[in-house]
């Protein structure tokens, strides 16, 4: 991750991403597999690689 995230956050670099995930796991649960593969498509590759990918749908409309 760039500096530029935890530095405008003023935060160190752990603490930064660990907020990060925890925005991307809430954003994931709250959409669709798609339109979460389109919001991390647009994102730059720092960011991208810390969203991680949609897990795969358990067959019941879930996710696992």
């Amino acid at each position: 991750m760039r500096t530029w995230v935890p530095g405008r956050a003023k935060v160190d670099r752990a603490l930064a991403e660990a907020g990060a995930r925890a925005v991307f796991d809430t954003l994931r649960e709250a959409v669709s597999a798609g339109e979460y593969d389109q919001v991390v498509a647009q994102l730059p590759t720092e960011l991208s690689q810390v969203a991680g990918p949609v897990p795969p749908f358990d067959g019941q409309g879930g996710r696992r």
